[in-house]
């Protein structure tokens, strides 16, 4: 793990024919093989690489200097030879070429801005693994209203856009280079371009499954002294925390959040079997002393997120971390796109038989699922919910779904949904097109799990948060694999489960079910009159004529009793105006100068005399 692991990531610029300067608290940009590197996060297969590329797998700068020889050896193919959680910037001495790139799922953030472009082109691109060290006074001026109603509409980021019409952010697998003033994006990977795998028995993929697992908890561990991890009691942070403990990962303890007062989503009972099967440390956060809404939203994070109204826990967190020399965080997130959670009571991936061309397999499918299911439904209802509508919804372009979409919510204006065409915008797929609506559905889910998974990394913290279930070899392999390894009327995540016989606590294995709910969100809410003002007095979604001002008053007073009808989109109003604020707060408390007049960094001159001077990185 390197120095650059624990900091606030990279930023900087790129001039033509001079090179990649970096602000003076940045860190610098790292000479090798006649190319400036700028590595952030974790390179997951670094052992394998170093042998391949005869490069040291130690030191302060190994990881620049395996960046460096990749590029050199693989040119801009390098992401799809790279694996784990991390973005990079690189300028060729050679070409006067800079390439920007990060993993596959894109779990790393990197946005760009070439603002300043004249016919086409620019001489310099700015870019940073966080957005809020690209803002400026000019950048900020110009919002973006697509990206608003994107997200407003889906509730979540699924596309290039930003808030700012000035700066994009690179999607999950596609990089950038830049050259002669002139930017090119492209895709180095998708989902959709995972070939099948058919394997001999049951026991080669589980063997493979668990390959593939432990693969992904080594990546996220190496080089850590101390590893946490999180554990609720669901099976998926109850796989990574039991795969951790039997790789011996350094310093391993567990870290929950649990409920005392709300029973139905107090998971402790789940959470000790594992912790008593492997003896792990057990560290507790009362979320009764954290609540949503108990603390002001803090860490303005450049793009709406609802984790604004997780302050209070966030900074909890952070002490009990900080306390601890934490230096890893492992996740969950991820698995229930990845592993084969259950859609829901209707198989829409048995759709996919329709595309493969085998009507007798997806009437096989009807037939399985109609008899095993607890949904006592007529062959009719299965035929339509289960290959018609995911199989139309595909071949026009939408999203696949399962049940029916709830509805847009009454405080939106008429006027700005007709408009911004919110229903629209809410039916449409967001990854790029795949074969079939089963692997659309995963692609989908894993798109969004990622760029939300890339906006929380955004607060500034010592310590990062790695998700070995989205580690792109399992995450193929699970895709690739035939449906039944996966779903079963009875059972979802088959494979997992039957792959972790005896590896995670029988009862887990087996779980059913898992306390989900709202309770802890609405007593925040109910307890905290000041965020009922902040959200509704001098609404900033009204003044954008966004919402009913009345409507949305009305809608946030019936969330905090309980009546959060719409989960999807009054979370996103509710991030969306306090983002706003945010943003006015931002302005008046940081004027930031232009990012051409910020200092930066660059090699081979005096110290600067003025904060327009600047030097450059040796």
């Amino acid at each position: 793990m390197t120095g650059t692991t624990m900091s606030r990531g990279i930023a900087g610029r790129i001039v033509r024919r001079v090179g990649i300067l970096v602000p003076e608290s940045a860190p610098a940009a790292t000479e090798s093989l006649d190319c400036q590197v700028l590595v952030w996060g974790n390179l997951a297969n670094r052992k394998d690489l170093a042998e391949r590329l005869g490069v040291p797998n130690s030191g302060p700068k190994s990881d620049t200097s395996l960046i460096a020889a990749a590029y050199r050896l693989w040119g801009e193919q390098l992401p799809s030879h790279v694996l784990g959680e991390f973005a990079v910037a690189l300028y060729d001495r050679h070409t006067d070429r800079a390439f920007l790139t990060h993993d596959s799922l894109g779990l790393t953030s990197l946005y760009y801005s070439n603002a300043d472009r004249v016919d086409g082109h620019a001489d310099e691109l700015t870019f940073a693994t966080h957005l809020v060290d690209l803002l400026d006074g000019e950048v900020t001026a110009r919002l973006d209203e697509e990206y608003l109603a994107d997200f407003l509409a889906r509730g979540s980021i699924t596309t290039a856009r930003t808030p700012f019409l000035a700066i994009r952010r690179l999607l999950p697998g596609c990089s950038l280079s830049w050259a002669s003033g002139h930017v090119t994006e492209s895709r180095h990977w998708s989902l959709a371009d995972a070939p099948p795998v058919a394997l001999r028995d049951d026991e080669e993929y589980e063997s493979r499954f668990r390959t593939s697992l432990e693969a992904g908890v080594r990546g996220a561990i190496d080089g850590a002294r101390v590893v946490w991890t999180h554990l609720s009691g669901g099976l998926d942070s109850s796989t990574v925390a039991s795969i951790a403990a039997r790789l011996e990962a350094p310093g391993l303890a567990a870290w929950s959040v649990y409920c005392p007062r709300f029973a139905d989503v107090d998971e402790r009972k789940w959470m000790r079997e594992v912790v008593d099967r492997y003896r792990l440390p057990w560290h507790l956060v009362n979320i009764e002393e954290t609540l949503p809404f108990s603390a002001p939203p803090a860490d303005f994070l450049g793009e709406p997120s609802i984790s604004v109204i997780h302050t209070a826990l966030s900074r909890a967190n952070d002490r009990l971390y900080a306390a601890h020399g934490v230096e890893v965080i492992l996740s969950g997130h991820g698995g229930d796109g990845v592993l084969g959670a259950s859609p829901g009571p209707e198989a829409s991936h048995l759709a996919d038989y329709l595309f493969a061309g085998n009507l007798v397999g997806a009437l096989r499918g009807i037939y399985r699922w109609r008899r095993e299911s607890t949904e006592r439904r007529s062959y009719s209802y299965w035929l339509q919910h289960c290959l018609l509508r995911p199989a139309l919804q595909h071949l026009r372009g939408q999203g696949i779904s399962a049940a029916p979409r709830l509805p847009l919510q009454p405080w939106f204006q008429p006027e700005y949904q007709e408009r911004m065409h919110l229903d629209q915008r809410r039916r449409q797929r967001y990854a790029a097109r795949c074969q079939t609506p089963g692997r659309q559905q995963l692609a989908d889910g894993l798109l969004v799990a990622a760029l939300r998974n890339s906006l929380d990394a955004q607060r500034q913290r010592n310590h990062r948060v790695y998700n070995p279930l989205l580690y792109r070899p399992l995450v193929e392999f699970m895709c690739a694999i035939p449906l039944e390894q996966n779903l079963r009327p009875k059972c979802d995540r088959y494979l997992q489960r039957r792959a972790l016989k005896g590896i995670l606590p029988e009862s887990i294995r087996r779980r059913a079910s898992k306390g989900v709910g709202t309770p802890t969100f609405v007593e925040g809410l109910s307890r905290s009159p000041e965020w009922v003002d902040y959200l509704t007095q001098d609404s900033r979604l009204a003044a954008y004529g966004i919402a009913d001002a009345g409507l949305w008053r009305l809608a946030v007073q019936q969330a905090s009793v309980g009546q959060t009808n719409g989960d999807q989109f009054f979370h996103a109003g509710l991030a969306v105006e306090v983002w706003l604020r945010q943003l006015e707060e931002h302005r008046r408390m940081k004027p930031s100068l232009p990012v051409a007049s910020r200092q930066y960094i660059r090699a081979g001159t005096p110290e600067p005399e003025t904060a327009a001077e600047e030097r450059h990185v040796a």
